[in-house]
C-alpha cells in the first residue's frame, strides 16, 4: 500500500502536468484503498467460512486445504478480465463487487453455522 502513495505525495508538489495531475493521482489512490478496505475483508470471511463448510464434509485436512482455494478463482477472474481489457476497475465496480460479496458472505456464513460439526471432523480426519 505505501507504494500506491508514492506518486500522490510526488504530484502534490506540483510538475508539468499540476493540478490535473494532483487530482488524477488523488483520486487512483482513493479507489485503490477502496478495494482493499471494502473488497479485501469480505473475501476473508467469505474463504474462511468456505473452508469451514469443506472441512466439515472432506475427510482429510490436505483435501480441505486443495477445494478451499476455488475461492480465489473468481479473484482471478477480476484480474485477467481487467488487464486483458474486458472492462475497467472502478469505483461503481467495486461498490457493486462489495454488495454481492456481503451477500455471498451472509449466505455462506449461514451454511457454515448450520453444517459446521466439530465432533465430527475431529474423529473423523486422519
Amino acid at each position: 500500500m505505501p507504494h500506491k502513495l508514492a506518486p500522490v505525495a510526488v504530484d502534490a508538489m506540483g510538475g508539468d502536468n499540476a493540478p490535473g495531475a494532483i487530482v488524477q493521482g488523488a483520486i487512483n489512490a482513493a479507489r485503490n484503498g477502496l478495494a482493499v478496505i471494502l473488497v479485501g475483508p469480505l473475501m476473508a470471511v467469505l474463504s474462511v467460512n468456505f473452508s469451514l463448510i469443506v472441512s466439515s464434509r472432506v475427510n482429510d485436512p490436505r483435501v480441505a486445504e486443495q477445494l478451499s482455494a476455488v475461492v480465489i478463482v473468481p479473484v482471478l477472474l477480476v484480474f485477467f478480465a481487467q488487464i486483458s481489457g474486458l472492462f475497467l476497475l472502478n469505483q461503481q465496480l467495486i461498490l457493486l463487487m462489495a454488495l454481492g460479496l456481503l451477500v455471498v458472505d451472509i449466505l455462506v456464513l449461514y451454511l457454515a453455522v448450520r453444517l459446521f460439526q466439530r465432533e465430527a471432523i475431529l474423529t473423523r480426519w486422519k
